[in-house]
C-alpha cells in the first residue's frame, strides 16, 4: 500500500522503536486536533476527521514529519489568541500529512514587568525559554516547529 504522506528518511524513529512513544503520542495528538475541530466550529475548513488512533499511529509508524506548534503564555498580551492559530496549524499540518503536536512556553512580558522586581529577568528569561524549547523538541524527537511569534 502505498504511502499518502511524507515521510523522513532516517533509520532513527523513536515512535516506531519505543513502545512509550505509541502508546502516549497517538491520544496526545488526537486529543489536539478534536479541540482544533472544536475551537474552529462552522470555520473549519477541510475533509470529515480522519484522525483515528489507528492513523495516528500509522504515521508516527512510518516516520511521518512531527511537527509542534509551540505558543506563549495567555497571561501574555500577544498569545492570548494562540489557541486559534494553533488549531488552524495543527488542522493543516495533518492535512498536509504530518503530525501535529503542541506545547506552550512561558512568556514574559516587558512591559507588565516594567517598573518593578520582574523586569530584572527580563534577558534571562530569553534564555530559559530557549533551553525549555530545545529540551522539548529533542526529548520528543520532532522533525519540525511551527512558532507563533510574540512581541518579546
Amino acid at each position: 500500500m502505498a504511502l499518502r504522506y511524507p515521510t523522513i528518511d532516517n533509520p532513527v524513529n523513536p515512535y516506531r522503536d519505543n513502545v512509550q512513544g505509541k502508546a502516549n503520542e497517538p491520544i496526545c495528538v488526537a486529543g489536539l486536533l478534536d479541540r482544533a475541530k472544536q475551537v474552529l466550529g462552522p470555520a473549519y475548513e477541510g475533509p470529515a476527521p480522519d484522525w483515528t488512533l489507528e492513523a495516528i499511529y500509522d504515521r508516527l509508524e512510518n516516520n511521518a514529519p512531527r511537527i509542534v506548534i509551540i505558543g506563549g503564555s495567555a497571561d501574555h498580551p500577544a498569545h492570548i489568541m494562540d489557541y486559534l492559530t494553533t488549531a488552524r496549524a495543527a488542522l493543516r499540518i495533518w492535512q498536509n500529512g504530518g503530525v501535529p503536536f503542541s506545547f506552550s512556553t512561558p512568556v514574559m512580558c516587558d512591559g507588565t514587568a516594567q517598573s518593578n522586581q520582574g523586569m530584572s529577568y527580563s534577558l534571562q528569561s530569553r534564555n530559559a525559554v530557549a533551553e525549555m524549547v530545545v529540551n522539548q523538541i529533542e526529548a520528543h524527537s520532532y522533525h519540525g516547529a511551527f512558532v507563533i511569534q510574540g512581541c518579546d
